[in-house]
């Protein structure tokens, strides 16, 4: 990491990368953001024939654009994203891990403008482990169900909690190890409605991926840990994501 450091720092190189919604980082290479995005739009569909800003279209699908910038003898992670939505606090986080990694000394979102000090050592700060969705798997689970959720309700479909706290000494080799989720039912209450999945392991007692929840009439995630009302699905699918310490 001192190497890492001092190098940019004595040379003004600068890192780069892609990172996804789930806090994975993509390298790219210097001035390389651009023809990246392309490439990856262009495989996930967008008609390269039609004039688009790749970064704005990066940053609709919940990429941001990441530098570790070397300037006046500091190093700095840089990061641009969709104006005016915060990004999510899983790529908060993640940020603050490359931050510590290569030992920058502040975080920069160039989209608004701010500026915040690199946290001590935040790697050990760790909530939950979980499966986190990819973006496609998301949107699958959204588009499926959307008549099953209530006007008004927050919608997510983030993660499957695999635990709260760390993984345990012989799970780290699961991270960012990617998996398919079976779901195969769908449960509901007056606070959250949520799918059972089988695939990985979870500490819950059904291991799940919250949906929605009634904010306004007090849901919290956590609710759908009370669900007791599980209807089997005809037709069973599979879903994508990532282990994740978060």
């Amino acid at each position: 990491m001192i190497l890492l450091k001092s190098l940019i720092k004595e040379s003004a190189e600068s890192l780069y990368w892609w990172m996804d919604h789930t806090g994975k980082l993509f390298p790219v290479p210097r001035g390389g953001h651009r023809g990246w995005a392309l490439d990856y739009l262009t495989k996930t569909g967008f008609d390269s024939s039609i004039a688009i800003n790749p970064y704005e279209e990066m940053y609709k699908k919940g990429w941001i654009r990441v530098g570790a910038v070397g300037m006046m003898g500091k190093l700095y992670i840089e990061y641009n994203h969709i104006r005016g939505k915060r990004i999510s606090s899983t790529q908060t986080k993640a940020l603050q891990d490359l931050a510590w990694r290569v030992e920058a000394d502040e975080i920069h979102d160039d989209t608004e403008g701010t500026t915040e000090l690199v946290k001590e050592n935040d790697m050990s700060k760790i909530s939950y482990s979980a499966v986190v969705l990819n973006e496609h798997s998301q949107e699958k689970l959204l588009h499926l169900f959307q008549d099953e959720v209530p006007m008004g309700w927050k919608r997510n479909a983030h993660h499957m909690t695999i635990k709260l706290d760390e993984l345990p000494p012989e799970q780290k080799k699961d991270i960012n190890k990617e998996v398919k989720l079976h779901v195969v039912a769908i449960g509901k209450s007056d606070k959250a409605i949520a799918v059972k999945v089988e695939g990985y392991p979870s500490t819950n007692k059904t291991a799940h991926i919250t949906l929605a929840v009634n904010v306004s009439g007090g849901g919290k995630p956590k609710d759908s840990n009370d669900i007791t009302n599980w209807k089997s699905l005809a037709d069973t699918f599979y879903v994508e994501g990532i282990v994740q310490e978060l």
